[in-house]
């Protein structure tokens, strides 16, 4: 892994790469602290609703940006690589005209059908002010969308950060100042009032970096060459990279959206009453699910940046590149995740309790954690098939996918309540990965060793987790559970950067050795002519 980013470091990619994850990470960080803040102002019944507003809200930013970025990414990518950067402008001109047809489309569907959805599909009237408020964010989401994909394939990923910054700190500071100024009196009295400031920050937040965004298009466009002549290609471009794509995904999200509605119907069916059918999806979606993703934050900055890298190499049909950065994604990505599926392993219990003072969010960390490797490494394997075009591939997984947990919830919850839930989680995440990682693995044709990304890579994190976790342990020291994680990194990141040093010297030596023999070979004939 180390030699892999020293063979990179001076390289376009790798400065993205750095710049891009440490603002995601301290982007992540910030979120994640002020999720654990609003969770325990708003408690879990109402972060139970809130994920029952959002698994609705899905689907309708699925609708609302119909992999538009996608399309820009793509399109843009292929424009400079094929030496024509004068028809981005053409091309971000129909991405924007896309943009706001699809976005104004969804945000008039969500508000005429918030109501039936409240009383018909979730069952409970609290949810249809907070659909209508979050229903405004639509329109500019799409647009915003489109612009990350074109920043994204113009190398300008700093614009992306920004735009990323100001959505993330205006949610920030809309949903604070609501919960402490003007709901810090009610947000007992209805559980409606703190889900109304959640979804009013999202709403304001995606505003507010839209403009950001566009601004920064605006200021970038100045620097591009203007086109020739029209291109009539384009809008059929667009359209062939965009509406596969997005069909797949409305089939996906609206699968997604019934689970998600059918969930609570199947808790009630097993006998849970309201109040515990929301508390415990509030703890699992809204508390247990961010902080299990939360280290993938390092994952999902390397996924996103990868997408344009396999898509130029894709379009100039460079295979060596291609399973260059498949190899290294893969490698990297497992280094990763089996160690953070070790960290939770051993330390559940203290961050359950540091976080929400809560043993049950404890267990579900640690149920959980096993899945980890194949949640980060599928996510990974989907950017690599879109950049090679196989995200309709992709897209048929996750469809499959997506109808298998619907089936399971079904039958699975009125019998087995939230231990249901669990396994439907399990068998879902085993089918997606491995489907994913095998259909990629037969389109990029690449071999990649078992025991270099998975046994050594497991063994390594297992030693060190294991011995500051018995070192603790055995001294029972006060210690702070992010003082004993950090120590576990420090050491890993040793064991890892050994590794390599150790695989270095070992290149060197086998290339000396085969420097003598050569040398010795060259001398043989000169010694038997004297």
């Amino acid at each position: 892994m180390v030699i892999y980013i020293k063979n990179i470091l001076r390289s376009k990619f790798a400065k993205d790469l750095l710049v891009y994850t440490i603002s995601s990470v301290l982007l992540s960080l910030m979120s994640t602290v002020f999720r654990v803040w609003m969770s325990n102002k708003v408690g879990a019944e109402g972060m139970g609703l809130y994920s029952l507003v959002y698994s609705v809200y899905l689907p309708a930013c699925t609708l609302a940006v119909s992999s538009v970025n996608l399309a820009s990414t793509r399109l843009v990518t292929e424009a400079l690589a094929k030496n024509n950067a004068g028809s981005v402008k053409n091309i971000m001109r129909r991405c924007f005209v896309y943009s706001a047809l699809f976005g104004s489309f969804s945000c008039s569907l969500l508000w005429l059908f918030a109501e039936p959805i409240s009383v018909y599909w979730i069952k409970d009237t609290a949810a249809l002010v907070p659909l209508r408020i979050i229903c405004f964010g639509l329109p500019c989401l799409s647009i915003a969308s489109g612009l990350h994909g074109a920043f994204t394939a113009l190398r300008k990923i700093s614009k992306s950060i920004i735009v990323q910054i100001t959505e993330d700190v205006t949610k920030i500071i809309v949903m604070y100042s609501l919960v402490t100024f003007f709901f810090a009196e009610h947000l007992g009295d209805n559980i409606v009032n703190g889900v109304v400031c959640l979804v009013a920050g999202s709403a304001v937040g995606e505003t507010v970096s839209c403009i950001v965004a566009l601004f920064l298009y605006i200021s970038e466009k100045r620097g591009l060459p203007t086109a020739s002549s029209s291109e009539p290609k384009i809008t059929k471009k667009l359209l062939s990279i965009s509406l596969p794509s997005a069909f797949s995904a409305y089939a996906r999200s609206g699968l997604t959206m019934f689970e998600s509605l059918m969930v609570p119907v199947g808790f009630r069916k097993f006998g849970m009453s309201e109040s515990q059918t929301l508390s415990a999806l509030g703890m699992f979606k809204g508390m247990v699910m961010p902080v299990i993703y939360f280290p993938a934050t390092l994952i999902g900055s390397f996924s996103r940046l990868i997408v344009p890298e396999m898509a130029e190499a894709y379009e100039k049909g460079d295979k060596r590149k291609i399973e260059s950065v498949a190899v290294s994604s893969v490698k990297a990505t497992l280094v990763f995740s089996l160690f953070v599926m070790c960290v939770f392993l051993f330390y559940a219990e203290p961050l359950g309790q540091a976080l929400y003072s809560s043993n049950e969010a404890s267990v579900y960390i640690r149920l959980l954690s096993p899945l980890i490797p194949l949640m980060y490494l599928d996510s990974v394997v989907d950017s690599l098939l879109k950049g090679i075009n196989g995200q309709v591939d992709s897209m048929k997984i996750n469809i499959a996918d997506s109808a298998v947990r619907v089936l399971l919830v079904i039958f699975l919850l009125p019998k087995m309540g939230f231990d249901g839930y669990l396994l439907v989680t399990y068998i879902s995440t085993v089918l997606n990965g491995t489907l994913s990682i095998n259909r990629f693995l037969k389109l990029s044709k690449i071999c990649v060793s078992v025991s270099e990304v998975i046994f050594f890579p497991l063994l390594s994190s297992l030693a060190a987790v294991l011995v500051p976790f018995t070192f603790f342990e055995i001294s029972g020291a006060a210690v702070p559970v992010f003082v004993k994680i950090a120590v576990c990194v420090l050491l890993y990141v040793l064991i890892v950067w050994f590794d390599d040093i150790k695989n270095i010297l070992l290149m060197y030596l086998t290339k000396a050795k085969k420097s003598d023999r050569i040398s010795t070979n060259i001398q043989a004939p000169s010694n038997n002519k004297t």
